[in-house]
């Protein structure tokens, strides 16, 4: 999968401003992957798990606030 790098993506490097889009791995345990235009959502098939990184700025990676995030976020299963 490719993905830019820009504040609160996620990131594999110290820096945090790329033009050029870079491969991230997600391992073969993704059963779906959604997005919007600044953030994306992979659910783990094996345990239902959310893995969420990008823009925060509306509160899209659902940690209760609006803060940039450069790591991936693992959220609970519902």
């Amino acid at each position: 999968m490719l993905r830019q790098q820009r504040p609160g993506r996620a990131r594999t490097s110290s820096a945090l401003f790329s033009s050029t889009p870079s491969l991230l791995s997600l391992g073969n345990d993704v059963g779906d992957l959604l997005g919007g235009s600044e953030h994306y959502c992979a659910r783990r098939k094996s345990n239902g798990a959310l893995l969420c990184w990008g823009n925060n700025q509306h509160g899209q990676l659902g940690r209760g606030n609006a803060s940039a995030l450069v790591r991936t976020l693992v959220t609970p299963p519902f």
